[in-house]
């Protein structure tokens, strides 16, 4: 394993391991500034690219998602569908690349980290 570092240089160290299953990758959102997740060919590898002075939200969803089919307050637990969509403009340095984890249910903070892009 290499130093820690708060830098991420392009095809370096830019590959990020998501290990969420079951309710806790239907209750999580990923808010990224200056940056986005894609898909790698292992489902639990997303490379980070710098997307500068763009927003991106990811989350999980149910691949059998139907609209409605769950009472208010209750969670499909089986979420492994990766969706991403742009969440708006950012004015901020375009190279510091901000992530959030939170859940959406209480809105509460789980992880955020600021790394800077090279």
């Amino acid at each position: 394993m290499g130093q820690k570092s708060d830098t991420i240089s392009a095809g370096k160290n830019d590959l990020f391991y998501l290990k969420m299953t079951g309710k806790t990758g239907c209750n999580t959102r990923i808010e990224i500034e200056n940056g986005r997740l894609f898909k790698t060919k292992n489902d639990t590898v997303y490379q980070l690219k710098n997307a500068p002075h763009l927003q991106y939200e990811h989350h999980f969803q149910d691949s059998t998602f139907v609209a409605h089919s769950n009472k208010p307050g209750m969670v499909n637990d089986n979420c492994h569908k990766f969706i991403t969509h742009i969440n708006g403009a950012n004015e901020k340095d375009g190279k510091a690349i901000r992530i959030q984890f939170y859940n959406v249910n209480t809105k509460e903070s789980l992880l955020l980290n600021t790394f800077y892009y090279k």
